[in-house]
């Protein structure tokens, strides 16, 4: 994925999900500094880029560090499942790639 389209994701998804919170909280701006340097290092290639850690970092920094990441992994996992055995019970594991595509897309 594209550092450019990887960032552009990221600040999407945490503006909207900012956006959409309903009680203020206080922020720990020590929190926010850290999980900017990770971003920063998955950017600079220090570090390999992984959406769902930069979501999580992101998101955690403004829980004020009060998520757990084991927890954010299992539930990303379960909703996965969950979405896969919707996909095999409506059939659509069997049809083609481009088919499927063309089912999305309409």
């Amino acid at each position: 994925m594209c550092k450019t389209t990887f960032y552009i994701i990221l600040i999407t998804v945490t503006l909207i999900t900012n956006n959409f919170s309903q009680t203020p909280k206080k922020h720990n701006y020590h929190l926010y500094e850290k999980a900017f340097q990770e971003l920063l290092q998955m950017l600079n290639g220090q570090n390999p880029i992984d959406f769902k850690r930069a979501v999580f970092i992101s998101e955690n920094a403004y829980c004020n560090g009060k998520l757990d990441y084991a927890k954010y992994c299992d539930e990303i996992t379960s909703t996965g499942k969950k979405l896969k055995a919707l996909i095999a019970q409506r059939g659509l594991d069997i049809i083609p790639p481009n088919v499927r595509t063309e089912i999305i897309k309409n």
